[in-house]
């Protein structure tokens, strides 16, 4: 069997100032080519791989015919493309090449329709082509027509991979590789890919590798593809590293680490360090391995915390959030890179708390709140929750209690009495719920014992004078406001455990 790859970057356009350059381009042709032709991996003969930067039209349609042709059934052939894809107003794709512009489409691009003929009177049944792609429209960036790739480039034998669904993202400008190709080298050089760890490395493990890590990074904006007809998924592009201590030990870390989303745990922790004994790694080694795989995840957690801090700052400043605050919270997320699943939820259950409980308790316990729901929920931060709760209760029972007896000398009778008190429990509502962004925090609960006590002076007089009525409906005051300020704690306690039970 022979192993044939033609390997086209193209980086610069010349033609078509609306055609904007693609440095990493050039870099990911000279990446695929390193992995391919490493004996170890690829095992591709160097007479059998060619490269192709910044081609015009006849030359790269000549050099994909002269590649495909002469193959026998059983021979392997994989074709590369990375540089911009543009499509038609009728859904056809055209391959740009240096030269391209999108005025004149079929005389200086390659068309998809010449690329999939040349391939479908080749004699080989084992083709890969990677599309790593920008997409956009000839007059405009998104096409009229409807996109069929499937259609024009899939046939039998034959499997497609793509970076991104149309007009998704492809290409970032801080990245020296294309984020897809990044990872379909990364899954090749480390063994990453090689899922069922027989070995080898197919198209279809390649490829959800490289999925899977490029959907982390860019929260989803790209949705890479792959087309599949019959056996295709069969087809193996590389051996998996095997025999190096080092790359043995990091596929045991990465997986545990994708497992658990980054958390080793303790029985993990074992495992990896008999292991590391059996691969006579070095302490230190295995440690600089550990570190580099798992910071990506460690990096992204300290975001997530970030942004969750964030969120419960602005969200006690502002009742509600104005939009230039969702709008700047919404840009800080995709800068960061942060999935819908984790950020959705912290949006949501903030509100429900801020909306039945006010900004008071929201600060105190947000970011216990929205924690992600695939950690669980343990008694000990249910019983804080509680506590919290019941202390603003207790905050309101001291404050009801002191204006209630101020109000006491004042009492015409009981019935106006508990006309009053009511008045008085929602003062201390609407109290709770501007405590916060009123900046007061000690202050009331000073100022609510001091009132307590000032107050007990005309209640002394009354038991002194024995005027035992006015004491009594004191008393009988100072009990319905326990009794308001419990109803409070309870609500307060109910929302919350509602809210983090129902997340």
């Amino acid at each position: 069997m022979v192993k044939v790859a033609l390997l086209i970057g193209v980086s610069e356009y010349d033609s078509d100032e609306l055609l904007s350059p693609l440095p990493a381009a050039k870099k990911d042709v000279e990446a695929m080519e390193r992995v391919l032709l490493n004996p170890q991996l690829g095992e591709f003969e160097p007479s059998h791989v060619k490269k192709m930067i910044n081609p015009d039209v006849a030359s790269m349609t000549r050099t994909i015919e002269e590649m495909f042709s002469g193959l026998g059934r059983n021979d392997f052939i994989l074709f590369y493309f990375s540089g911009h894809g543009l499509i038609d107003d009728g859904g056809r794709l055209y391959f740009a090449t240096a030269k391209t512009s999108k005025k004149y489409l079929r005389s200086t691009a390659v068309d998809s329709n010449t690329v999939s003929q040349i391939m479908k009177d080749s004699h080989s049944q084992q083709q890969v082509i990677i599309l790593d792609c920008c997409y956009s429209g000839a007059y405009n960036l998104h096409p009229k027509g409807v996109v069929d790739i499937k259609n024009q480039l899939t046939c039998k034998g034959r499997v497609v991979l793509k970076s991104s669904s149309f007009y998704g993202l492809s290409y970032f400008k801080e990245s020296e590789l294309s984020v897809y190709t990044r990872y379909l080298v990364e899954g090749i050089e480390t063994g990453a890919a090689d899922k069922d760890r027989d070995g080898w490395i197919s198209v279809d493990e390649l490829h959800e590798y490289a999925k899977q890590k490029v959907q982390e990074e860019t929260t989803m904006k790209m949705k890479p593809k792959i087309d599949i007809e019959e056996d295709g998924h069969k087809i193996f592009i590389a051996k998996a590293p095997v025999g190096d201590p080092k790359i043995e030990y990091r596929k045991l870390v990465s997986r545990y680490a994708e497992e658990s989303e980054g958390q080793i745990d303790s029985v993990s922790e074992i495992i990896l360090e008999e292991r590391r004994i059996e691969l006579k790694l070095k302490p230190e080694e295995a440690k600089a391995i550990r570190q580099e795989v798992l910071k990506p995840y460690q990096d992204y957690q300290q975001k997530l915390d970030r942004y969750k801090k964030t969120v419960a700052d602005k969200m006690a400043e502002e009742n509600p959030l104005t939009p230039r605050t969702i709008k700047n919270l919404k840009d800080l997320r995709e800068k960061w890179r942060l999935r819908h699943e984790d950020t959705d939820p912290i949006m949501e259950q903030t509100k429900t708390v801020r909306n039945w409980l006010g900004t008071t308790l929201f600060r105190n316990n947000v970011l216990q709140l929205t924690q992600p729901s695939r950690q669980p929920t343990n008694f000990s931060s249910t019983r804080e929750l509680l506590f919290r709760s019941a202390f603003t209760g207790f905050e309101g029972v001291l404050l009801t209690i002191a204006l209630a007896s101020l109000l006491e000398a004042t009492l015409i009778d009981a019935w106006f009495g508990l006309w009053l008190l009511l008045l008085v429990i929602l003062a201390n509502l609407i109290f709770v719920q501007f405590r916060y962004k009123m900046k007061i925090f000690v202050l009331p609960l000073i100022a609510s014992i001091t009132f307590c006590l000032v107050s007990l002076v005309p209640t002394l007089r009354s038991v002194i004078d024995d005027q035992i009525s006015s004491s009594y409906s004191f008393l009988v005051l100072m009990v319905m406001a326990i009794i308001g300020g419990a109803l409070i704690s309870i609500l307060m306690a109910s929302w919350l455990l509602i809210a983090r039970f129902n997340r």
